[in-house]
């Protein structure tokens, strides 16, 4: 015969205490059974009676414990993030979101306009979509909590997929070479040497870069793509060309080498033969003689000057050329395969008809000259134009003067010109006066 009582330990513990006792007036119970729900204790009690059927009391007692409230999950859509987020026409979109529950969560789906698209079972969330049309779209969420499809949240954003076509979508690297001079092409100290370059692409070129090694020597912005230098120094230089295009697309070109070789000034008696003066167009021949071509594997014949033409042998070592104003500085250029490996020889060459007619009229200095201002004078009373070429046949002057007095002067300014050798064509009275000048 007991009491009705009710007891409590806390969990994993055998310390038990006391929480309620039926008073002593109540009833004795011989057994009964125990339900708890929603906080409470449901004890059904069959009385302490003697004989098989009794009473059975039903005794509630309050443990003061509140069962928690299931509530749905919370989602929250990540991928896009605002609404209205815009999208080109085949660009991948990865859908996204986070999802929390008080329990588990079993899936997360996603619907495009209201529609089941896809799911993801586990966190994070995330289903790739490539609209196929244009339009606006709505996207959405819904998270489901484990065991409890009718618990579940949703979310949504409305995108925006447009038409037109990334412009840089499908656009590949520029293509870009080095068009001259040829491999291991050599030069001569001093020398202005030109590296051209093509670059093409589907879409703008903005710019090509040249580099000797890594260093960058140049930029050119518009085609034909190029960089010039007369200071290179002297050995291998290995040049590329780096093309810029729009969509930040970038190509570096093969390497292009080139020599530079130090020039060895033989000395002046050093044999060309052939003519030393010439008239206006006409044909002059020149050969390098046996002694400068032993040992030579290779001759290289240019002219320093304004020529109509120039012509090499198929000895290498004659060469013919038609000089405009019959004057100039005609060399060639020798590679050997023993000793110096490259030397160059020159001959002057002036104008015959001038230099026989009008010797002596002409009188220039200082030649050389350091500041590389000359005084010219000539006995004439005519006008007098003067015409003044680098050794390429450039022209640096050109001007034409009055002059009324017995004898023509005036001073010709280049000192903003390099250093080196000019060849002046003074012309009056349907004559003309030819002469080297010299800047040091």
């Amino acid at each position: 015969m007991e009491k009705f009582f009710v007891e409590k330990a806390i969990g994993g513990t055998n310390n038990w205490t006391n929480v309620y006792t039926a008073p002593s007036s109540s009833k004795n119970f011989r057994h009964g059974n125990v339900y708890i729900n929603s906080g409470k204790l449901y004890f059904y009690l069959m009385e302490s009676k003697t004989g098989s059927a009794q009473p059975i009391y039903l005794q509630i007692y309050d443990l003061g414990i509140n069962s928690p409230i299931n509530t749905p999950p919370t989602i929250s859509l990540t991928n896009p993030s605002v609404n209205n987020q815009e999208y080109t026409l085949g660009e991948t979109i990865a859908l996204t979101a986070s999802a929390t529950d008080n329990g588990s969560i079993s899936r997360v789906n996603f619907k495009i306009n209201g529609s089941y698209y896809q799911g993801d079972t586990s966190a994070p969330y995330s289903v790739n979509w490539t609209p196929t049309t244009a339009g606006t779209y709505t996207i959405a969420a819904r998270a489901f909590e484990e065991g409890q499809d009718s618990l579940s949240t949703e979310e949504t954003r409305t995108v925006i997929v447009n038409s037109t076509t990334n412009p840089c979508t499908g656009v590949t690297n520029p293509i870009v070479n080095i068009t001259s001079p040829t491999n291991n092409a050599t030069f001569n100290q001093g020398q202005n040497v030109t590296i051209n370059a093509t670059a093409s692409s589907s879409v703008n070129i903005t710019k090509v870069e040249f580099y000797d090694g890594t260093a960058l020597v140049g930029t050119d912005t518009s085609s034909p793509y190029s960089f010039s230098s007369s200071t290179l120094s002297l050995g291998t230089h290995n040049f590329t060309a780096k093309a810029y295009s729009d969509c930040n697309k970038i190509t570096l070109s093969g390497v292009r080498t080139v020599i530079i070789n130090t020039v060895v000034t033989p000395p002046s008696d050093a044999p060309i033969t052939g003519p030393s003066c010439g008239n206006a167009m006409q044909a002059l021949t020149f050969e390098l003689s046996p002694q400068q071509r032993a040992n030579a594997t290779s001759y290289n014949w240019f002219f320093r000057g304004s020529k109509e033409s120039l012509t090499t042998a198929s000895n290498g070592y004659t060469a013919t050329v038609v000089p405009t104003r019959g004057e100039g500085e005609i060399c060639v250029g020798v590679r050997y395969s023993t000793g110096t490996s490259y030397v160059q020889y020159c001959k002057t060459i002036t104008n015959c008809a001038t230099r026989t007619s009008q010797e002596g009229a002409l009188t220039i200095y200082p030649n050389p000259s350091k500041d590389g201002i000359f005084n010219i004078e000539l006995k004439s009373k005519t006008d007098v134009s003067i015409f003044i070429t680098d050794i390429l046949g450039h022209q640096i002057f050109d001007f034409t003067f009055k002059n009324d007095n017995e004898t023509f002067r005036k001073d010709i300014d280049l000192s903003k010109v390099e250093k080196g050798i000019y060849f002046l064509n003074l012309f009056y009275e349907s004559k003309v006066e030819s002469s080297k000048l010299i800047i040091e």
